[in-house]
């Protein structure tokens, strides 16, 4: 009789999973399907994190402890179950709005843990989103760069910005490729009410993308934005001895009255971070990157020279 209870107990509470429903044994409610995104994958996945989601689940648990409140804590505050709120911590459940709505009122994140969730559905359903962080760029007062392979989108050149793609895509179609170029050139144009600090390696420089023809006219455009007092721009020494520039591709958002941002590059276009160790991490390196890097002026001196040795 209790082997056959026990199979019961077990097919109900699968049956229940199923569904999207399960019951929280500890506070007595109900982990409702409404609570969550209504995918396939929130029904019949296993219990391993989907990224986009575990990266909001961080967030979230790091607002939940600046607020001190423990997962049963959080739970007796709102409408759902802590081990609801457990399981889209660590990733493998994706909330709906109602349900974030809920937690941004109680955490008191001002709409940033909504935000954090808009952001992740959206790489969900678009992983190949390049401009994940152009609403972030508009609000930031300043903004930190660094590419160890390229110049910054920002200052590219039209003919350097479509080789740069062109040899990403090589197509016949250079339809992408101008639709790039111009989207970096506006990029420029929203990016007037941030400063801007981005160190730029010296082999980045000389690299040659192009030829004379493309370098020369991208060389004199760096050296128009550094005289902007928006911009700072610093040279890496290629025979620094430090290795920093490691890290990747990645800038530093920063915004007046609510967490700063990170974006890091990657194969397939960007990803956004609040993650504050990975921040902190990132500025270290970025400070250590400044400090090894040419003063502006030398490094203006620098770009004025490789542009007359072209």
């Amino acid at each position: 009789m209790l082997d056959r209870l026990v199979h019961v107990t077990d097919a109900f509470t699968w049956e229940n999973k199923v569904e999207g429903i399960a019951l929280d044994g500890a506070g007595g409610k109900l982990e409702s399907p409404d609570a969550c995104v209504g995918t396939w994958e929130n029904r019949h996945m296993p219990e391993n994190p989907v990224p986009s989601w575990a990266q909001f689940g961080k967030y979230l648990r790091e607002a939940r402890r600046e607020a001190d409140l423990s997962l049963d804590g959080l739970g007796a505050r709102i409408p759902y179950s802590a081990s609801l709120v457990s399981k889209i911590e660590r990733g493998v459940r994706a909330p709906n709005q109602d349900i974030v709505q809920a937690l941004d009122s109680v955490l008191g994140t001002n709409g940033e843990l909504l935000q954090a969730w808009k952001d992740a559905d959206r790489a969900r359903n678009e992983p190949f989103w390049f401009e994940q962080a152009a609403e972030y760029e508009k609000q930031a007062t300043r903004i930190c760069f660094f590419h160890p392979f390229v110049l910054p989108g920002f200052f590219q050149e039209p003919e350097y910005a479509r080789l740069l793609v062109a040899h990403v895509d090589p197509s016949d179609d250079t339809r992408v490729a101008d639709g790039v170029a111009d989207a970096r050139q506006g990029w420029r144009e929203k990016l007037r009410g941030a400063r801007l600090e981005v160190v730029i390696p010296e082999q980045v420089l000389r690299a040659g993308v192009g030829g004379p023809e493309v370098m020369r006219p991208q060389m004199e455009r760096l050296v128009r934005e550094a005289a902007d007092p928006s911009a700072t721009i610093q040279v890496l020494p290629a025979d620094v001895p430090d290795f920093s520039w490691t890290v990747g591709a990645f800038r530093l958002m920063y915004r007046q009255y609510t967490p700063f941002m990170l974006c890091t590059e990657h194969a397939g276009g960007e990803a956004l971070s609040r993650d504050k160790t990975l921040i902190r991490q990132l500025e270290r390196a970025f400070g250590r990157l400044q400090v090894w890097s040419r003063s502006p002026t030398d490094s203006v001196d620098m770009m004025v020279r490789i542009k007359e040795s072209l």
